[in-house]
């Protein structure tokens, strides 16, 4: 997918979800609040148009031969990556399980609490192990086959599994989409991985709708009040057609519940944005903590309860990816957004210009873009976490090209 195509498929999808949805609007977006959400996606496309307008001679698509001195980069690489991806999903078991026991907890909502406070090896695990979703990357060009392919692809999926287990989803959405695109360049399913990932992402979502109605069984809450009076329903109900179908639908009411859970959790997003901006006026910026809210608390920025309700009127919900960086840079967010949109092309570049370590990042990027009518990915769903371990496969795979950069000969 090239970035034109991830800009212009969010909005395509983001508007048929709404033509289609059984839902209705409960607050009324401001005209200035929706022309904002537009400049948003006007500065990705800048960004994409400034690097096609101007590439800076280091992006320019210069084919990367893949030579013998590449690829014992890239394996040497990919040795240390796999040992802290392992190391990370280690140390994320004994913290879940052995500190915590996650596994002892009935419910995922009482499995969420225990995790409401961390130990030292949730903290030891913390910066490498969205590592687990860049490793897919280098199957194929190192030839990885049997049991070595298969260790790969299962710990692709830890962290998704993980977060399904505790009552959440905001990493499915991006494990599918990194698997889009490792589905496309690195295992060459080209036209079956379209309806393959239908397919897991209906799959994964149906999963989601009946680990939230565990969650609200057991706190004695029934689908239909919840759709009414959930968080999401600030700003986005079910239409009498969707109230209707969810209440007679029969068998299929878990799954016209589901689709109706799966319209307010997409769609509610650029409602709650306006509200925001319609009363953000007695809120001052966070110059970059609210979205960066873990490299805060890594400098001892205490980031807490308190801090995110004095930072927007409504905490616990999304506003699209403008929200969060409205609340640190009001209008500076739309040059954010100008330059994400052109560091996404400059990795585009890259990696078609055969740097196979950039996929990971570009995948990001992209899902950073294409749920940006949803979500700020950046600020959930181990955002951070994910571009510190996407930076440190470029990085190590460049240190490793100089390690092993042929001599020329005298």
């Amino acid at each position: 997918m090239t970035p034109f195509s991830v800009i212009f498929g969010s909005i395509f999808f983001y508007l048929t979800v709404w033509l289609v949805s059984p839902v209705e609007v409960k607050y009324s977006p401001s005209v200035e609040a929706i022309l904002l959400l537009l400049i948003g996606q006007l500065s990705l496309i800048i960004g994409w148009m400034s690097c096609r307008i101007f590439v800076p001679p280091s992006a320019r698509p210069v084919k990367v031969e893949l030579t013998d001195s590449y690829l014992r980069s890239l394996r040497a690489a990919f040795k240390i990556l796999l040992l802290l991806a392992v190391l990370s999903v280690f140390f994320k078991f004994v913290d879940k399980v052995l500190v915590r026991d996650v596994l002892s907890y009935g419910s995922a909502a009482e499995r969420r609490y225990s995790l409401e406070s961390t130990s030292i090896f949730g903290i030891l695990a913390g910066p490498f192990y969205a590592l687990c979703l860049s490793l897919p990357a280098f199957v194929t060009v190192l030839n990885l086959k049997g049991l070595s392919k298969l260790f790969v692809i299962i710990l692709f999926f830890v962290p998704a599994v993980e977060i399904l287990f505790i009552g959440s989803r905001g990493i499915v959405l991006v494990t599918l989409f990194i698997l889009f695109f490792y589905t496309r360049f690195v295992f060459k399913v080209k036209m079956l991985s379209v309806a393959l990932l239908s397919a897991v992402g209906i799959t994964l979502f149906y999963v989601s709708g009946m680990i939230l109605l565990n969650r609200l069984e057991a706190h004695g809450i029934s689908p239909l009040y919840s759709a009414f009076h959930s968080n999401y329903a600030f700003t986005l109900v079910p239409s009498s057609f969707g109230e209707k179908l969810a209440e007679d639908g029969g068998i299929f009411s878990v799954f016209y519940f589901v689709v109706i859970n799966f319209a307010q959790y997409y769609l509610h997003g650029a409602l709650e944005f306006s509200f925001l901006f319609d009363n953000f006026e007695q809120y001052d910026h966070k110059f970059g903590i609210y979205t960066f809210s873990v490299i805060a608390k890594f400098f001892g920025v205490s980031v807490g309860p308190d801090f995110l309700e004095s930072a927007s009127p409504r905490s616990g919900i999304y506003t699209t990816i403008l929200g969060p960086l409205w609340v640190d840079f009001g209008f500076f967010a739309f040059l954010f957004l100008a330059l994400w949109g052109r560091a996404m092309t400059v990795c585009y570049y890259k990696f078609c210009s055969g740097n196979i370590e950039y996929l990971p990042l570009y995948a990001y990027m992209s899902a950073v873009v294409f749920f940006a009518p949803v979500v700020n990915l950046i600020q959930s769903a181990l955002g951070v976490y994910i571009l510190v371990s996407f930076f440190t496969t470029i990085f190590l795979v460049k240190i490793f090209k100089r390690r092993f950069r042929p001599i020329p000969n005298e």
